[in-house]
């Protein structure tokens, strides 16, 4: 009985006592997650600028670490803000703790000497209680902000889990069933009642288990069964505790507040533009510091700019009778490219063929086109792996002349093939180096890539 007795005041004394593994807990991790952000939004830009859409297959691949990098983003800024206010509510919480033992007997309500109404409202004061609410109120948003995040990773796996049913699968059945008419109705099937029961599923959870309500003994029976189905297969298992003993103990207007408080916070810091009067569009007129290559090393890489994927010159002064273009490859564009470039084979580590990259560097020669204000440059790129601060970066690159500009204000103009638009009707054939050729489809339109400003001041 001792050893039982001693037990639960050993737990009651952890329990009152937990205010301080919190802190620190608190303490720690924002001092990691205010370093975060910054490098999961690099990855997540990584991600996005390397991923090529026309292997599906890298696709999904890339997909899953966008999800996965998502979550963590998403988690990282909910306990940022809610272990913020922890912050500032437990010193709160500390300043009444202290100034309880300095005042024991509280307000002195003689010494103030109100009018009645005023001193009967004052009685109903006490600082136990109120010091016990605001520890309260702290605990709560420790778990809370945990709990949140916990439901938002389990949403986005279950994203995640239904790129799998439609992607991966089809990648290896197209071999089988060329056809796909057996496989292509069933996963359809899988896919709408996974959806639909998914839905409902977090429907549930994010109204705070409204349908668990409902005591129909056949709707009851069947959502017990897609409940779960998805406890386990969006990891709600490893929380189901928090996550009842919140809906149990605390009103759900409260919750709902510290949600609308989070939407609120969050919009709050950003910027009102009281600027009318400056453009920030493209055009020859405005000078971005993404546009220059030596500008670039200032960047932090929380900037949304650390990760270069626009055309970008050496520098926004150029005093020497030439520029540096620089054109980022991006994945991305591997299918429009193979649209224009229809005759070129894939050119990667695996099978590296001079006369493919010859081939393709013509191709895009005729690609991008290159104006210095409204005068042609004739195009000779090559293949540049340019080292970023970041990330080294693949680029098309040339030199572009500038003997024949005078001192003064320019302007560097990308137009490249509207690759939406592309006719099948209109061909060119480019010789290349060698006696073959390389077939363009063109399109009439044509979109503006990028205008780049800069001033030409020669020595």
């Amino acid at each position: 009985m001792n050893k039982a007795h001693n037990k639960i005041q050993w737990f009651d004394k952890l329990r009152l006592n937990s205010w301080e593994v919190e802190i620190l807990i608190v303490g720690f991790v924002l001092v990691i997650l205010i370093q975060v952000p910054a490098l999961i939004n690099f990855e997540i830009d990584k991600v996005m600028n390397s991923t090529s859409l026309d292997h599906k297959s890298n696709f999904i691949y890339a997909l899953g670490q966008f999800l996965a990098l998502a979550s963590i983003n998403i988690s990282t800024s909910i306990l940022t803000y809610s272990f913020s206010a922890y912050f500032i509510m437990r010193g709160f919480w500390v300043g009444v703790l202290g100034l309880s033992s300095v005042y024991p007997s509280g307000i002195n309500i003689k010494s103030l000497n109100f009018s009645e109404k005023f001193t009967n409202e004052i009685k109903k004061y006490n600082f136990n209680d109120f010091i016990i609410s605001v520890d309260n109120i702290c605990s709560s948003i420790f778990s809370f902000s945990f709990l949140l995040s916990f439901l938002i990773i389990s949403f986005l796996l279950f994203c995640f889990q239904l790129v799998l049913i439609v992607s991966p699968v089809p990648i290896y059945l197209e071999v089988l069933y060329p056809d796909g008419s057996i496989y292509e109705s069933t996963l359809e099937v899988v896919f709408i009642v996974f959806t639909i029961f998914g839905f409902i599923y977090f429907l549930d959870l994010f109204l705070f288990s409204i349908l668990k309500k409902i005591k129909w003994k056949p709707f009851a029976f069947c959502y017990y069964y897609i409940h779960l189905f998805y406890k386990y297969s969006t990891i709600f298992f490893i929380y189901d505790n928090l996550y009842y003993a919140f809906i149990s103990n605390i009103k759900r207007r409260i919750m709902l507040l510290v949600l609308i408080s989070y939407i609120i916070l969050s919009s709050a810091f950003s910027p009102i533009d009281e600027r009318p009067f400056f453009a920030y569009q493209n055009s020859k007129n405005i000078m971005h510091y993404s546009y220059y290559a030596d500008q670039l090393l200032h960047i932090e890489q929380e900037d949304d700019w650390s990760y270069p994927e626009n055309p970008f010159i050496n520098s926004e002064v150029v005093s020497s009778n030439y520029l540096k273009l620089y054109i980022p490859y991006l994945p991305s564009l591997n299918k429009s490219i193979k649209k224009i470039c229809v005759d070129i084979d894939d050119i990667n580590d695996d099978y590296e063929s001079i006369e493919d990259q010859s081939m393709l560097l013509e191709c895009i020669n005729q690609v991008f086109n290159i104006y210095i204000d409204d005068i042609q440059i004739e195009s000779d790129f090559i293949f540049y792996k340019y080292s970023h601060q970041y990330i080294n970066i693949p680029t098309y690159f040339m030199v572009v002349p500038l003997e024949d500009f005078s001192n003064g204000k320019h302007y560097v103009e990308i137009i490249v093939l509207d690759k939406d638009k592309l006719a099948s009707d209109l061909t060119i054939e480019v010789a290349s180096n060698d006696e073959h050729s390389v077939e363009i489809k063109v399109s009439e339109d044509t979109l503006i890539d990028r205008i780049i400003p800069f001033y030409l001041q020669k020595d």
